[in-house]
């Protein structure tokens, strides 16, 4: 009984999203083609916080007011190398799992102007 309980409880818990965060580009469409951006210094910094806000939600809690735009983070990390695509000004998605972060996407509009 007691394994069955610790097994179970093992299955609930939930690893963080992102570990020891090296290196974060922005990729975003534009009418004359892809543009890469990758983030430096205090700009690197300040998406690393945010980034570690970042909670996992169910694909019901996503907001509805979907983005005009293909913006798009790759994450360089201790857990890999990967990409999630913005669909909300506060949700993203990678491999059918969704995502909640209120600063991100803000701080991306702010690094391009």
């Amino acid at each position: 009984m007691f394994a069955f309980l610790l097994a179970s409880l093992a299955g609930c818990a939930q690893g963080p999203i992102f570990l020891d965060i090296k290196e974060v580009i922005v990729h975003t469409q534009t009418p004359g083609g892809t543009r890469d951006m990758p983030l430096e210094r205090e700009a690197l910094q300040q998406a690393i916080q945010c980034l570690m806000t970042t909670q996992e939600i169910p694909q019901s809690d996503v907001k509805s007011d979907v983005i005009q735009e293909i913006v798009l983070v790759q994450v360089k990390d201790r857990l890999g190398d990967r990409m999630f695509e913005f669909t909300t000004t506060e949700n993203f998605s990678a491999r059918g799992k969704f995502y909640k972060n209120d600063c991100m996407y803000m701080l991306i509009k702010q690094q391009r102007h």
